[in-house]
This record gives structure tokens, sequence and C-alpha cells, in this order.
């Protein structure tokens, strides 16, 4: 597919015939539709000679792709995704090298992906590793007027207990199969997460409101749990299958969504409870929250693959690349 191509495909959209060219003059610049649009191909195609008529910064590109996710209901996040699958076409050495019980996993996993966009999975690692690892999250000191710590990017793989998680086939072939293309590591965190007054959290900045991610095109989180997880510890909460096709109606506008509209809406909503060492798959471009702690602590483990090298500032490909060379073509 070419670049014209993906432009006639967004311009033909029920959406852009009704009203887009109107809003295109009130949102944006004339032809920023056109801009975008060629900035996001050449992050998926991972071509970067093209130089836009428009400079489109990171931030402006993920506010309108989020956007267009919305207003093409996810059309626009498929095509993308089919010219990444074309440019990073699958590696044949994952499926090799999970075997028995993995691999059972593994399709159970898909299974569910494709079913709910979510899926759950018992634990693959020792408890005496994830002990040692939820030890050193625990140190981890909260600042003041917050109720999480978190921690990413080299500190975080200096762990020995996360370089062995994220060396698994198993989740690189799920990410691989999911995202249909030789999925990419851009973010490793671990997160703990305790009780704070109610009356001073800020639940949107804390992601405790109902929201989709779209940090990037296509994506997919493994939240490896590091502590018992019951309601009271603050699990995941989502709406399974509230994406693309099944989008909700009232998910019209970009930004966080408060309980009274989900409920009108009758969407169901699923807690993510847990023990030490379970495993949520999720594709959080469906719509989901965090639920507060009220008592305990929470630690977590995040990693996120995705499809292409992304439309956020928060990338550090130099980090995480190096590791996926070494893990992949040792």
């Amino acid at each position: 597919m070419s670049i014209r191509d993906l432009i006639s495909k967004v311009q033909s959209t029920e959406w852009y015939l009704r009203e887009g060219s109107a809003l295109a003059e009130q949102k944006y610049e004339e032809g920023w539709i056109a801009n975008i649009l060629q900035e996001a191909y050449n992050q998926v195609s991972g071509n970067y000679q093209h130089q836009c008529n428009v400079s489109v910064s990171a931030p402006n590109i993920n506010i309108a792709m989020r956007f267009l996710y919305l207003k093409t209901k996810g059309l626009l996040t498929l095509e993308l995704n089919k010219i990444a699958a074309r440019s990073r076409p699958k590696l044949s050495c994952l499926e090799k090298q999970i075997r028995g019980e993995r691999s059972v996993y593994a399709d159970f996993a898909l299974y569910q992906l494709g079913k709910m966009g979510y899926a759950t999975m018992s634990s693959l690692y020792s408890q005496r590793n994830l002990a040692a690892l939820a030890d050193k999250v625990n140190e981890m000191v909260i600042p003041a007027n917050s109720s999480r710590a978190w921690m990413q990017g080299e500190q975080v793989l200096k762990h020995n207990e996360v370089l062995e998680f994220i060396s698994d086939p198993t989740i690189w072939y799920i990410a691989q199969e999911y995202l249909n293309c030789q999925p990419i590591l851009n973010e490793v965190q671990l997160w703990k997460s305790e009780p704070f007054n109610e009356a001073l959290h800020n639940k949107s900045k804390d992601a405790l409101e109902w929201h989709f991610d779209h940090d990037h095109n296509r994506f997919l989180l493994f939240l490896i749990y590091l502590s018992d997880v019951k309601l009271s510890n603050g699990p995941h909460q989502c709406i399974p299958k509230s994406s693309f096709e099944n989008m909700p109606s009232f998910m019209t506008y970009d930004g966080r969504y408060e309980d009274v509209v989900i409920e009108r809406s009758g969407c169901k909503s699923l807690a993510f409870t847990g023990g030490m060492g379970d495993i949520i798959v999720a594709d959080t471009i469906n719509l989901h929250r965090g639920l507060p702690v009220n008592e305990g602590r929470r630690l977590v483990m995040q990693l996120r693959f995705v499809d292409s090298t992304g439309f956020t500032p928060r990338d550090d490909f130099n980090i995480y690349g190096k590791l996926q060379r070494e893990l992949l073509y040792a």
C-alpha cells in the first residue's frame, strides 16, 4: 500500500465524508491529514527520508493519531499495521523456541486476545526469582503526595531477574503473533503502588479513570504481578473488546470517561486479580483503568511491545534495541 492509497482510505471513511474537511479547517492547518499520515507511514515502514511539508512533532502526531483512531474506528491503525507487517516480517525462530507447556500457554493466550483483547497466564517463572525482584521493587521510595513509584530503562535492566523474564521467547512469540510482525520491545517498567489519601488523588494522572492507550500504532502489554493482588490491592480493570469495530458509541471524543458514562452504555468491566507471578496480557487500546490501592501494596513489572517505532518522544530504543538484538539474533 502506498501513502496515496492510505490517504484515500481515510478520506473514504464515513467520518471524513461527513465532517472531515470542515473539521480539518477548524482543528489543524490545511493538509494536516496528508502530513500526519505521511509521518505515520514513515514510522511503520521504516522510511525516514521523506520530509513532511509541515513539521510534525512527536506530541502532535500522537494527538492526531488518537483522534484519527476514534474517527476511523481503528481502520487507520489496522492499515498501518499491515504496512508494519510487510516491513518487519515475523521471525520463524520464535515459534521454534517454545515447546510443550509454554506452547499451550501461548496458543491459549492468543485465543483469549483474539476474543477479548486480554488474556491471563499462570506464572512462567520461579517463585524464588519473583520474590527476589519483588524485594527490590519494595525498596523503591514513593515520592511525597503520590501513591506510586516507578523505574524504567537502564535502571531496570540492571536486575538479573528482569533479564530472565524478558528473554523468555514465550512472550516474544505472543507479541509477534498478536502484532502480526516482528515485535519491538520499547518499555520495561517496575511499579510500586500503595494507599493514598483519595481526596488528594489525581485520578486522571494516575490512570484511575477509564481511558484508552494509543501511544503507538499497535502494541501489547505484559503485566506481571510481583505481589498477590486482590480487589483491595488495586488490580488492572478493563472493558473487553471495546476497540475497533466494537468501539462503544460514546467514544466520540478523546480523554477520560466517567463511571456514569460506562454504566449508561451497558459496558461490562473485568478486574484482574491474581497471585504473584500471574501475567495479564493486555491490548490497552481497549478501555481500561487501574483501581486504587486501598490496602497493602501492588508490585508490578510491565513490558510493552509495539509494531513500529512509535509516535511519542518517550521511547528509548537505543537501550532496548541493543538488548533485543542480543536476544533474537544471538
